[in-house]
């Protein structure tokens, strides 16, 4: 949905916030979510740990052999699944990107990304597509239940292609959209002693169901991670949990391609999408500087160095929060 047709959907939307912890939440609820991103009815469906199952989490490969979604099927060990890896063009000496989409989304509202790398790298791409789940079943469910289940299927995934000698520790980026980086964080604990090489979270999503403890992102999931925040205090998470943290546009709402309207929040959140879209093809687009807080940014006493936000980001770069400024219309990085 374009953004500017989002106002006459949010325009009677109230954004408040609670303090949970040492965590701003967002109180922004799960119908304001699902309108912002589709218009269509929010997911009601209270699903139950016996009704979500792993088998109807779905991945599907790209590779520059193989432009056309191939299945891979799941389940460690399992001779049909070697089965199709060997049908495959997946190549393990290749690195592997995985990309995970948000609830109520589905593959195709992140597709593009996989035609993206392809063209800018000889990768393997496998897309995890749980929108049997992200479109049926609500917010509590979808957090508390098949969050961890879909991270499991992930990580059975994982497993089996390591069993065909892929090396996670080197080969695996995995890239999540809001819920999708907290999938992404979850498998990373799920595979252990095995290790994830890469997780890139962007604006993973600040959960606000009853101040429960959920299982998110955290530091040391992988071996490196890096996150992208554009809608704190809105829907994404203020907890800094990337070794680098970009704050592109101060990291909230509103980013400077959006309307200032606080109730267009969302376009905030879809510009971690469109800035990781255009980082894939610049190595040296969005250039980003270490900073203590955004004041310090601001008043240009930074103590340093510069890094790149998006695909290329160092992991060599000093841990850290790096700040930078966008541009209001592509190209958006300033650099």
């Amino acid at each position: 949905m374009p953004v500017r047709m989002l106002f006459s959907i949010l325009i009677s939307l109230i954004l408040v916030s609670v303090v949970v912890g040492n965590e701003h939440y967002p109180k922004v609820s799960p119908a304001q979510f699902s309108a912002a991103f589709h218009g269509y009815e929010l997911p009601q469906k209270e699903c139950r740990a016996d009704e979500v199952d792993s088998n109807e989490v779905k991945f599907y490969l790209y590779t520059r052999q193989n432009l056309h979604k191939y299945e891979l099927h799941t389940g460690y060990n399992c001779s049909n699944s070697y089965e199709s890896l060997r049908n495959s063009t997946y190549n393990v000496r290749k690195e592997t990107k995985f990309l995970i989409h948000a609830w109520t989304q589905s593959p195709k509202d992140i597709n593009d990304i996989i035609y993206i790398y392809l063209y800018a790298e000889n990768v393997n791409v496998i897309m995890v597509d749980w929108s049997m789940y992200s479109q049926t079943c609500n917010y509590n469910s979808t957090s508390y239940v098949v969050i961890p289940k879909v991270a499991k299927a992930l990580s059975d995934l994982m497993k089996l292609l390591t069993g065909y000698g892929a090396v996670p520790q080197k080969n695996f980026h995995v890239i999540g959209f809001l819920h999708g980086a907290h999938i992404a964080g979850i498998a990373g604990k799920y595979i252990s002693p095995l290790r994830i090489s890469r997780i890139s979270g962007l604006d993973p999503v600040g959960y606000n169901i009853d101040g429960t403890a959920l299982p998110v992102l955290q530091n040391g999931d992988a071996d490196f991670i890096d996150v992208i925040y554009t809608s704190i205090e809105y829907y994404g998470t203020q907890r800094q949990i990337g070794d680098l943290s970009f704050y592109p546009d101060r990291g909230t709402h509103p980013q400077k391609q959006c309307p200032p309207d606080p109730n267009e929040w969302v376009c905030s959140a879809l510009a971690s999408i469109k800035y990781w879209r255009e980082s894939i093809t610049s190595p040296t687009a969005f250039s980003a500087i270490r900073c203590d807080n955004y004041v310090q940014y601001h008043e240009s006493r930074c103590p340093g160095p510069n890094t790149t936000m998006g695909e290329y980001a160092s992991r060599n770069a000093p841990f850290g929060k790096y700040y930078l400024n966008t541009n209001p219309e592509p190209p958006y990085s300033q650099s």
